[in-house]
């Protein structure tokens, strides 16, 4: 196990929250990790970035993630190289665009719950895993990727390959 925090609320973190500012120091308005490291059993709530309000490259486990938000639109809960496990993600309000979005290969979301987000959608671009997740609205996309054993009481996107799902 490398690096974590756990049990812990993170709650008013903002980082830039003004699209002139897209570096990548004003993304990850509640945690922004090195490397995956691990965010377990926390609350992560009214946070605030360009991209990723809630956080940012972490592996996420067991986390109540809600009403955080992105200015940018992109990943009003999570931007980049980040996992989850056994999270619900809800009410992050991001516009016209997503509330989990990663341009990162190689990430897993399993077990997770994504609640009606503002009719957000999910995007992945890389190949990523997504299993045993229900995703209750929005348009769900991912261009590349597998989703198995997924509920969506939602339309999912039309290129997904979807391995015993229930639509």
């Amino acid at each position: 196990l490398s690096s974590s925090i756990s049990g812990f609320t993170l709650t008013g973190g903002r980082v830039a929250e003004t699209e002139d500012d897209s570096s990548e120091d004003s993304f990850g308005g509640g945690v922004q990790c090195a490397g995956r490291e691990y965010v377990m059993d926390c609350i992560i709530t009214n946070n605030a970035a360009v991209r990723a309000g809630a956080g940012r490259n972490c592996t996420f486990v067991r986390c109540r993630v809600f009403d955080n938000r992105a200015t940018s639109n992109l990943g009003s809960a999570f931007y980049g190289a980040t996992d989850l496990y056994g999270c619900v993600i809800d009410r992050n309000p991001c516009g016209t665009k997503y509330a989990y979005y990663s341009n990162e290969s190689g990430n897993v979301i399993k077990n997770c719950t994504f609640g009606p987000n503002e009719s957000c959608d999910f995007r992945t671009t890389k190949a990523s895993m997504v299993c045993n997740t229900i995703f209750m609205s929005g348009i769900y996309s991912g261009t590349v990727g597998a989703y198995s054993n997924c509920v969506f009481l939602c339309q999912p996107g039309d290129s997904m390959r979807l391995d015993d799902c229930v639509v």
